[in-house]
């Protein structure tokens, strides 16, 4: 009996503590250190209110400073995404994990297919190659028109850059890929 009731006061402890230091360390770290990366403002200390208007708007206003201010918030969201992911709450049938931990690949049949245009096994069309070119020597012309220098670039995906970081047992086979047969 008595060795529960130390593991409950431990346990009770542990979590006033947490909620303690994550309260402490919100106010003591410096101010604003994620707003670049969580691509929004981060709320500043409400000023004291003035008239009943402001007073009722105080609450919120508090709440809203205190969450993002909350002491560890980055590293908690890290976790919690980093948990996420591993538990299979993120949609894997739209992740590749590469050979090394970390790397991981977009793969998806519904939005291109990207995994098939690595490994070669798609490929354009006569028919589909000449209107790629028409429509860009279209747009060319136009431009030049303008005077405006047309290029075309074509921005390679991970698979390209990284291709030592893919499982093994995705190759490309033997034969010209999408951006050589545009480019001949």
């Amino acid at each position: 009996m008595a060795r529960q009731r130390i593991q409950n006061y431990i346990i009770l402890s542990t979590f006033i503590a947490s909620i303690a230091l994550t309260s402490i360390f919100g106010i003591v770290l410096p101010k604003n250190p994620n707003e670049a990366l969580e691509k929004y403002r981060i709320s500043q200390l409400p000023k004291k209110p003035e008239n009943i208007s402001q007073w009722l708007k105080f609450p919120k206003e508090i709440n809203t400073y205190y969450a993002n201010h909350f002491g560890f918030r980055f590293p908690l969201l890290a976790l919690y995404r980093h948990l996420k992911f591993v538990l299979g709450d993120v949609p894997l049938k739209t992740a590749l994990f590469g050979d090394e931990p970390g790397w991981i690949f977009y793969k998806s049949q519904t939005d291109g297919d990207i995994i098939g245009d690595y490994r070669n096994i798609n490929s354009f069309s006569p028919k589909q190659l000449q209107s790629i070119v028409s429509r860009l020597l279209v747009k060319q012309k136009y431009l030049a028109q303008q005077g405006v220098k047309f290029l075309y670039v074509i921005a390679p995906s991970k698979h390209y850059i990284y291709p030592e970081y893919l499982p093994d047992y995705i190759k490309p086979l033997e034969k010209e890929n999408k951006i050589e047969q545009l480019v001949s």
